[in-house]
């Protein structure tokens, strides 16, 4: 019942509060958000970038060392967790299988 009555004035409350500040936001969007009048405005926003010899070879060094660095540490994640699942550490119960085979390897 008072979960009832809790929705019922939410929602009316929730309606008032929006009524109210509808208008007032709406003036304030169409006065901040003014699109000019004139289509070139804006001019070449999408022109073509010119990139100068050095530059684009500067960029696909960075582009390569990240990529390398990326894959080193990929490579020494990958090969510590595999030393970490197959090696056990000290202090740590050893099966008889496991004992065994080390017995005839040694």
């Amino acid at each position: 019942m008072q979960d009832d009555h809790f929705i019922r004035n939410w929602n009316a409350s929730r309606i008032s509060f929006t009524g109210e500040r509808t208008p007032a936001l709406s003036r304030l969007v169409r006065r901040f958000h003014r699109r000019p009048q004139a289509k070139d405005a804006i001019g070449k926003a999408y022109g073509a970038c010119k990139e100068t010899a050095l530059a684009r070879k500067a960029r696909l060094t960075g582009i390569a060392l990240i990529g390398g660095m990326s894959a080193g540490t990929s490579l020494a994640v990958l090969l510590l967790g595999l030393a970490a699942m197959t090696y056990p550490l000290a202090g740590h119960a050893v099966s008889a299988a496991q004992a065994g085979c080390a017995g005839t390897l040694a």
